[in-house]
This record gives C-alpha cells, structure tokens and sequence, in this order.
C-alpha cells in the first residue's frame, strides 16, 4: 500500500463526512507527497514544477515561494485511480495526466482547471503515450473514437479541426512531424497512413506486420519516420518508400528503453533480463546495444548497465550517451565507438537518476542513499554535493534554463536549487504532519486539522 496513517486518517474522515454531514464532496487539505517523490519537472520558464509520487498523486508547485497550487487526485480520493503519468505539454501552458485505470485528463497551467477530462485509453490514446498526440506547439491534440477516426482539435478550446477518416480499425498511435505539418497515425487495419496536417488529406500508406504495439517517431529533421517492432524500419517521410531495416532487436517500443540520437544515425536498446529488485524500483543490470541506423550495423555494446526509464540517454548533441552502471559509476561513452570519455565517481550507494541540462554543460544524479551531486558535463569533474534528502534520491532534472535543479526523494519532498551557488531555492513538502482529527466548522465553509501541534483552519473554496 501507498498510503501511510495521515493520509488514510484525511480519507476516512472525508468519507464519514460525505454521508454524515450530507455536504458537497470533500476537498483534501494542502498536503505534501505521502510517498516517494518518482519524477520532478520545470515548465518552460521554471517557475513551477511537477511532481509525480508513488502515493498516486501529482501537485504543481511554485517554485519561489515552495507553495503547493493544486493536487491531482482521481476524484478527490487516491484510492480511486492512482496517477502514474504527469508532464507539462510542449507549450508549457497545460498539464496531462494519466491514470491507472486508463484515464487522462489535460489542464490548464494558468487556471488550474480541467480542459479535457475522462480521456478513455482505449478510445483516445494511452496515458504513456498520449504526450505523442500533441502538436509539437502544444496548441493541437489528436483523439481517436470508435468509428476509426482520428479527429485534430484546438487543446485549448476543444474545437473540431480536422477529422482523419480512411483507417477501417482502430487507431491507436498519432505522431506529429517536428514543423506540426503532417500527422502520421497507426491502427489495428495494420496500416500507418501520412496525413497532411493542413488539409487532412491522406498522403500515402505504409504496411504493418502487427495490428498493435509499434512505436512511432519522425528524425528531427522530419525527413526520415521510425517504425519500431521487433525491427526498426526507417521511411522517406515524403515518399513512403523503405530506406533500410534493422533486424533482431531485443525489446520493442520506443517509450520502453529504446531512444535515437537527434539526427537519427544512431539507436540504442536494452536486452531484457531482470536481476533484481529494490523498494524504489525494478533494478536491472544489463546490456545496451548501439546501432547505426545508416548502415543497419551494430556499433558495439557494453554490459552491466543499469536499465531504467531514463537514466541512459544521449547528449543533446547525439555524439555522446550517458549511462548508470553497476559500480555506483556514470560512464560517459562515445556514441559512435562506446570509449569511456570518462566517469562520474563520488556516490556511495546506487545511482538511481541522472539529468543534462539544457545547455549541456551541467549533470546531476541522485543515489539510493540521500546525496545528489552536480557534475561538469564537459570535464566529468565533480562541481558540488547537494545534501537536502534524508531518504534515497529518486528523481533529477534541470529548469529549462539550466539555472536551477529539482530533486525529488523517498522522504516525501523535493528540493529546489541554485547550481550556481548550490543553495536550496525551496523545499516542496507542503503540509503533513501526524493527524489527530479533521472537521468542517458548522456552515461547511472551513476545514479545521488537529494535529499533535496545533489546530489549522483552511478556507474551504481556497483547498485543493
């Protein structure tokens, strides 16, 4: 279970409440994550950030002040649906959520207020995926419906644009390309169709070997379209026509642990073999392989790796990947030969995340005991040891100006800081202490908490 005694205490009043009191439906006082803190991240000009938890909950904070703006919780009540997916959409203007039951719902960063609620993955597009769907400004989203349709909308206003009529199963996966100007969507019919984004017009087709489960992606250039089964296809985005094939891959699907290069000449995966798990995590080490899409060769690969979601990956510049390895280590490896350029070294317990920022120049991990430490990107030399966690570090990233880094940990809270100075900007941990009561006052409009310290009153039209 997720939940600890606070938390359980907070829902099992509110449901009391429902049906006792005969009041509307129980808003949670502010509160910090009960869990975990799994993922952390910036909006575009970092003055807010998202946390995910394994408590099923997600909350948009301020970043100066540290002051929680909104929960998300499935109907109120984490019980409910657990949220297992919160990123910001590429405009930086709304916030998508997903759900283990399926569910996601898009909102508005400025009004905190639902734009699209009640997304059904089997008709609308899967939670992980669903950030997919998007225009690459963020102004466009692309939903499917049962009559094997993909319909563009306004993400904003919910108006209809275009609907994408030719497939005769259903859709399931819609990519943008990097200009916004054509839509590729894949469906059950077995077929890819190229649309033009303009018009809606279909462009051409392309065959499938499987009705469901390929991944989708256009090279940053928008000229060449990746189709990843248990083979990599690579097409001319303009003709359809196949430029090459590489075959025997270990895993499948792009959004697992597959990734290219930004100019598409180079694609790594992991073969799947699991040792080991920790209370964070599925902990596995194993082996990458590095393929050069051009020549449909494999470049080399390198074993005992550690295999999670996003702590390997490539430099912005494509000519380098980064990867955690079973010593405690970062190695820095030439994408092109796997010749350690160099190595992190200085944690003393696992490393669990690693982040570069946007510029390049900086790197942060965090590790299972409570130290995150920044690092200099170009020379691998340790630059400071940011101590603000008293249980294991399990998320890192970077503002998108690369001026500040969130880390997110097992104590429940995240940490704001300066890489300049590497100083704590704000701690995100709301308000959890240990609960004796809670209660409305008499006309419903206030919530009064008692805890072992003091009583707190919150206005109940200002709690999320």
């Amino acid at each position: 279970m997720f939940f600890n005694q606070p938390v359980a205490l907070i829902f099992f009043l509110a449901f009391l409440f429902k049906f006792s009191m005969a009041q509307n439906p129980v808003l949670i006082p502010p509160a910090g994550h009960a869990a975990a803190v799994i993922a952390v991240q910036f909006n575009k000009d970092g003055t807010k950030i998202l946390t995910l938890s394994a408590d099923g909950t997600a909350k948009i904070w301020d970043v100066p002040s540290g002051k929680l703006l909104r929960d998300f919780i499935a109907g109120g009540d984490a019980s409910i649906a657990l949220v297992t997916q919160a990123q910001f959409s590429t405009d930086g203007e709304k916030i998508v959520i997903g759900y283990d039951n399926m569910l996601t719902s898009v909102w508005s960063l400025y009004s905190r207020e639902p734009i699209w609620e009640g997304l059904y993955s089997h008709i609308e597009g899967e939670p992980k995926t669903f950030m997919d769907q998007f225009s690459p400004d963020g102004k466009k989203v692309i939903l499917f419906d049962f009559d094997n349709n993909a319909t563009l909308y306004n993400a904003s206003t919910k108006k209809k644009m275009l609907v994408l009529k030719g497939h005769t199963g259903k859709p399931y996966r819609s990519v943008f390309s990097p200009d916004g100007n054509k839509i590729i969507t894949a469906a059950e019919d077995k077929k890819i169709f190229m649309w033009d984004g303009k018009t809606g017009k279909k462009l051409y087709e392309y065959p499938l070997l499987t009705e469901y489960g390929v991944g989708l992606k256009f090279s940053n250039d928008g000229k060449k379209i990746f189709i990843l089964s248990d083979k990599l296809e690579i097409l001319d985005a303009v003709t359809g026509k196949i430029i090459s094939v590489i075959e025997s891959f270990q895993s499948s699907f792009f959004n697992f642990f597959g990734q290219l290069s930004p100019d598409g000449n180079t694609f790594f995966e992991f073969s799947g073999r699991q040792d080991s798990v920790d209370i964070l995590h599925t902990q596995v080490y194993d082996t990458l392989w590095v393929y050069d899409t051009k020549n449909q060769s494999l470049l080399f690969y390198k074993t005992n790796l550690l295999k999670r979601d996003s702590t390997v990956y490539f430099t912005p510049d494509g000519k380098r990947i980064m990867a955690i390895t079973e010593m405690n280590t970062v190695e820095m490896l030439d994408a092109s030969t796997g010749k350690i350029i160099y190595e992190l070294k200085g944690h003393r317990a696992v490393i669990t995340c690693i982040g570069l920022s946007s510029d390049g120049k900086m790197i942060i991990t965090g590790d299972a005991g409570s130290t995150a430490i920044l690092w200099d990107a170009v020379t691998g030399k340790k630059s400071a040891v940011l101590n603000g966690h008293v249980a294991a570090v399990t998320s890192v990233n970077f503002s998108p100006d690369s001026k500040r880094a969130a880390t997110g940990a097992a104590d429940h809270k995240s940490v704001i800081w300066d890489v300049n100075n590497d100083s704590r900007v704000s701690e995100l941990k709301g308000y959890l202490p240990v609960i004796k009561s809670a209660g409305f006052s008499t006309d419903g409009k206030q919530i009064r908490i008692t805890t072992q310290n003091d009583t707190r009153i919150w206005n109940r039209e200002n709690t999320v």
